[in-house]
């Protein structure tokens, strides 16, 4: 059907004499409308598409593009000025989405009901230099300059990102996240904690305690003393428990964990 209509309305010597060519233009064809395999046209081709979206496109020296919808910005810019409640902006970065990392900045909306993470502006990176998340946390200054009014930042811990935001918000309080805070813990306790635990084994234990139980019981003990009322408890109950801890776990806890447990929070 395809071929005799376009034989109907084309009869010119290009026109194709059977199917067979009907089939090869209608490939070319698609194949000139489809975006390339080459990353880099199909970033710069995107943004045209999705124009406003893109607010930094950079693929040298270090790959940095930042995306943030107007929309977006504006919600959040309305969220300020009309709510008396506190907003945590939330930035975390993931390592798994092949090989380019992603950062985004979230923002908890506290007029809504439900309360929902949404999403404020994206960072894609292929390096994790203080030098990239600065010149991202330098668009959203200009985007939002009075982001720190309302707002308490939450990361995931990460030096080189909560420096950049020192540098654009000095005065916005800045938080570290309990579920990242927690993992990393377990993740020490794992390598620390259980290989001393293995090595000084009691051979008079009748039923060993698996690595998964051993692994349990710290963290419970931990979390129960970081979920306590008062910085000064939490140091306390520490300082009852640190001397107990094998040495390189208890080297772990006080340099990653009581030195930033004023920022500890539940999120």
């Amino acid at each position: 059907t395809a071929y005799k209509a376009l034989v109907a309305t084309n009869g010119d010597v290009e026109a194709p004499r059977n199917a067979a060519q009907c089939q090869y233009r209608r490939q070319k064809y698609l194949k000139n409308q489809k975006i390339t395999c080459d990353e880099i046209k199909n970033l710069i081709l995107l943004s045209y598409e999705l124009n406003g979206f893109y607010k930094l496109l950079q693929p040298q020296p270090e790959a940095s593009i930042v995306l943030m919808h107007d929309q977006m910005k504006q919600q959040f810019a309305n969220l300020l000025t009309k709510t008396k409640e506190i907003i945590p902006p939330y930035y975390d970065t993931t390592f798994s989405l092949g090989e380019i990392y992603v950062s985004i900045l979230g923002y908890r909306h506290v007029m809504l009901s439900e309360k929902p993470i949404l999403p404020l502006a994206i960072l894609m990176h292929d390096s994790k230099r203080e030098l990239v998340h600065e010149r991202f946390v330098q668009i959203i200054n200009h985007e939002l300059p009075d982001l720190h009014k309302k707002s308490i930042l939450v990361t995931d811990g990460e030096n080189a990102l909560k420096n950049a935001f020192r540098t654009h918000y000095p005065t916005m309080l800045q938080l570290r996240c309990w579920n990242h805070a927690i993992r990393d813990i377990k993740l020490a306790a794992k390598r620390y904690y259980y290989n001393d635990r293995e090595n000084h084994a009691n051979d008079d234990d009748s039923v060993p305690k698996t690595k998964k139980e051993i692994v349990a019981d710290v963290m419970d003990s931990i979390t129960n003393i970081l979920r306590v009322s008062t910085r000064a408890e939490s140091l306390v109950e520490f300082q009852n428990i640190l001397q107990s801890l094998p040495i390189k776990f208890r080297k772990y806890m006080e340099t990653y964990i009581l030195a930033i447990i004023d920022e500890l929070v539940l999120s």
